[in-house]
This record gives structure tokens, C-alpha cells and sequence, in this order.
């Protein structure tokens, strides 16, 4: 069991040794910005991992990495073969798709189809969905409470 004390605000640094021992473990970890808004309000939601989340995951070898926000948690979990690619080449997968993304969504904002709200609360759960389709990774969605 590995737990950090250490961070800022919305981001946690991890020692080398403590990196070590999260191979073939779960990280669970909240996403806290969803609950500086109003309960009613769509950012409530919160966001799915960060870029930063799932190169840790990969990197490292964790069998699953899991964000906590008020209303739900997003799963990321290693297939049985492992991950199955080195950490450039999901790196430069999850850009590629990334920049794929923002250029439909600021599409879809153009053309009045999609708010900017709603486009900041969707785009990281489209994105990993879109990533972990192309990498046979195991990823999922479901209501916190």
C-alpha cells in the first residue's frame, strides 16, 4: 500500500520507491475540482484521468488506475497480457487522438452543437474511451453512488 502526503492542490508526486511498489496495484485517486461546483451544475461531474494518470499507469505496470469525482468513477484496467506497448508509443497514441478530439469539439462549438462547458466535462472521457478502444484496454464509467 503506497500513499502520498505529499502534493498541491490537484496534482500528487510520487518518490521512486513508492513508484516501484505500485506495480500489478490499483491507484485509486479523487478528482477534486468537481466539488467546487453546485450540485445541479454539469462540471459537478468532474473529469476523467489526465494524460499524466495514465502514463503512470502504463509506465509503472498498475494493474488498474481508478479517478473518484462526486458523481462517478473512471476505471482504467491492464489487460491480461499487460499493457502491450511501451510507453512512447501510448504516448504518442493518446496525442494523436487527443488532437483529433479538440479539433471535432472546437468544430462542434463552431457550429453551435456543443458547449464549451459541455465539451470541458466530456473530453477526457471521450478521449480515454477513444485510446482504450485502439489498445484493447479495459476502460469504464459508472455512477459513484
Amino acid at each position: 500500500r503506497v500513499q502520498s502526503e505529499t502534493g498541491a492542490s490537484y496534482s500528487v508526486s510520487f518518490e521512486k520507491d513508492e513508484l516501484l511498489k505500485m506495480k500489478d496495484g490499483i491507484m485509486t485517486h479523487n478528482h477534486p475540482r468537481g466539488w467546487g461546483y453546485p450540485e445541479k451544475s454539469l462540471a459537478r461531474i468532474g473529469n476523467s484521468f489526465s494524460p499524466a494518470d495514465i502514463y503512470l499507469a502504463v509506465n509503472w505496470d498498475l494493474a488498474e488506475m481508478r479517478a473518484v469525482t462526486p458523481l462517478y468513477t473512471f476505471s482504467m484496467k491492464r489487460p491480461k497480457g499487460g499493457w502491450g506497448m511501451s510507453f512512447e508509443n501510448v504516448k504518442s497514441i493518446i496525442e494523436s487522438e487527443n488532437k483529433k478530439l479538440k479539433k471535432e469539439f472546437d468544430k462542434r462549438i463552431d457550429n453551435d452543437t456543443l458547449t464549451i462547458s459541455q465539451a470541458s466535462v466530456m473530453h477526457f472521457h471521450i478521449l480515454w474511451k477513444r485510446v482504450s478502444e485502439k489498445c484493447g484496454w479495459n476502460y469504464s464509467k459508472a455512477k459513484t453512488r
